[in-house]
């Protein structure tokens, strides 16, 4: 689903929002910006943040209990962590893209939560 903000609301947060999908810095468009299109961009970021510390906390409890030391189900276990990140990455990428040229586009399955309302 794509957004429409107004002219107004894109040139106040443009950069801030793109700013914000540097991971620890998805407050910065609540905190600056003040506009529906920042707060958007702002919940993005966070559902990606917690997406990345989702994957990697579950990662790192299973390489705790040792199931990275499994000689296949390991290395599956561990490719399949390092392509989520590197998915989640290119969303990140991606979500700045967005951000820079003033669109406001949900990321697929992970657009559709709404922890900041806008």
């Amino acid at each position: 689903m794509t957004y429409m903000f107004s002219e107004d609301e894109i040139g106040k947060a443009k950069t801030v929002s793109a700013l914000c999908y540097i991971p620890i810095l998805f407050f910065l468009p609540l905190v600056t910006a003040q506009s529906r299109f920042g707060k958007f961009h702002a919940n993005q970021s966070l559902i990606l943040l917690l997406m990345f510390f989702i994957v990697n906390f579950i990662g790192g409890i299973l390489g705790f209990l040792g199931l990275f030391n499994w000689f296949i189900l390991g290395g599956l276990l561990s490719i399949c962590f390092k392509i989520i990140n590197a998915v989640l990455s290119l969303v990140c990428i991606l979500g700045l893209v967005f951000a820079a040229q003033g669109f406001a586009k949900e990321f697929p399955v992970i657009g559709k939560i709404k922890l900041i309302h806008f």
